[in-house]
């Protein structure tokens, strides 16, 4: 006679050993829930170097939000995690400048991204460009950061900030003789145009102005 309160065998739920996520002409391969294993062109197939920081390639087993509103492992594993310089959870390159993310779309619904970016001395700028659905703001590090505002530039210096509000023109660089580091925070998030920018960047040949300018307007930038 069996037991009526004998609990059933429990059997785990076979776990997808690969999903790709496809944004644009970028296929991402990750593992479940998020870690990334490569980023490809879907037409030319390059495969662009993975992140070299070890936080950004820390695998996480944890689902994604459940229907009933309550955070993800993922996002209050997060949370929990302090990151130093040189480190974030996704790393990216583009212009000769380096870009770890301290916080994602992913990890806050999208309320916010931030980065700590080092620009290297003479580096090419971004095209002058307005936002028209964040707004952006800059923390200086280290070293001088050139920043235009409409028009006006700006020389910023160790520990200052300049706030850039959605629909206002803006470009930034480096135009003294040593490196740059940052802060760059965009909200809402904004990451992933810069997964794009770093897709067009690590191709054998640099993009064209009109190739940045298509993917800025992708991502809400019109031309300032």
């Amino acid at each position: 006679m069996s037991n009526p309160s004998a609990r059933p065998a429990f059997t785990p739920a076979p776990t997808p050993t690969l999903v790709i996520a496809i944004t644009g002409q970028t296929a991402v391969m990750v593992e479940p829930y998020g870690y990334t294993v490569e980023l490809i062109n879907l037409e030319t197939r390059h495969v662009f170097p993975r992140s070299r920081s070890a936080l950004s390639r820390r695998p996480s087993r944890s689902p994604p939000d459940g229907e009933d509103g309550r955070r993800s492992h993922r996002r209050e594993e997060a949370a929990s995690v302090i990151l130093g310089p040189g480190e974030g959870h996704a790393y990216y390159t583009a212009r000769g400048s380096e870009m770890f993310f301290k916080a994602t779309a992913e990890l806050d619904g999208g309320d916010l991204s931030l980065m700590e970016r080092t620009l290297p001395p003479g580096g090419r700028r971004p095209p002058p460009h307005r936002h028209t659905n964040c707004s952006e703001a800059y923390f200086v590090l280290d070293g001088v950061v050139s920043i235009i505002v409409d028009g006006e530039e700006l020389t910023v210096g160790r520990e200052g900030f300049v706030l850039v509000p959605r629909g206002t023109a803006h470009t930034f660089g480096n135009t003294s003789p040593e490196p740059a580091r940052l802060l760059v925070i965009h909200a809402p998030a904004a990451d992933a145009y810069f997964a794009g920018l770093h897709e067009l960047w690590n191709r054998p040949e640099p993009p064209s102005p009109d190739e940045e300018r298509a993917l800025m307007s992708r991502f809400g930038m019109d031309p300032a």
